[in-house]
């Protein structure tokens, strides 16, 4: 039996002592649900105004009022901001996504040149002085290349 069948065989049985009244190591979370009707009642808006207002479904509201149904631990949530702060909910609500930074092409360019460049960098000191033994001059390893692409990342990076 592997990891997973065993913690549901565990979690299921924890379950049932629970339903039996059992005490055991089961936490119990106990979600406050608001009186709607009241809420609503308390805003002065209508059924079909506080479902407008706040996004809910008329029918949902329907049937939360009327006992049919019990809202769920979010909405029960979302009720309570609405009876604390009702403004600020419908503002958060109605509230457009700030938007950040915009990427351009150029920026991922600049991103992939610099890279590239500092690929090219650690390869040329990886050269230099990983792959040589200590007893030979690092400086003879050297590629030509070397010192023109660190004079142009510097030149292009970092003095600008």
């Amino acid at each position: 039996m592997n990891k997973f069948s065993k913690e549901l065989i565990e979690s299921l049985t924890e379950a049932c002592e629970h339903a039996e009244g059992k005490p055991g190591g089961v936490q119990v979370q106990v979600v406050e649900v608001p009186d709607v009707r009241a809420i609503r009642r308390q805003l002065r808006l209508s059924q079909q105004e506080f479902a407008r207002v706040y996004s809910i479904p008329l029918a949902t509201l329907k049937n939360w009022e009327q006992g049919r149904r019990q809202p769920d631990p979010p909405a029960a949530a979302y009720l309570q901001v609405i009876a604390k702060r009702p403004r600020e909910a419908e503002q958060a609500r109605t509230a457009k996504p700030k938007r950040g930074p915009t990427i351009t092409a150029r920026d991922v360019k600049a991103f992939a040149n610099g890279c590239v460049l500092a690929r090219s960098l650690y390869m040329h000191y990886k050269a230099i002085f990983e792959d040589t033994p200590l007893r030979e001059h690092p400086l003879r390893k050297l590629s030509p290349f070397f010192f023109g692409d660190l004079g142009w990342m510097f030149r292009e990076y970092i003095i600008m």
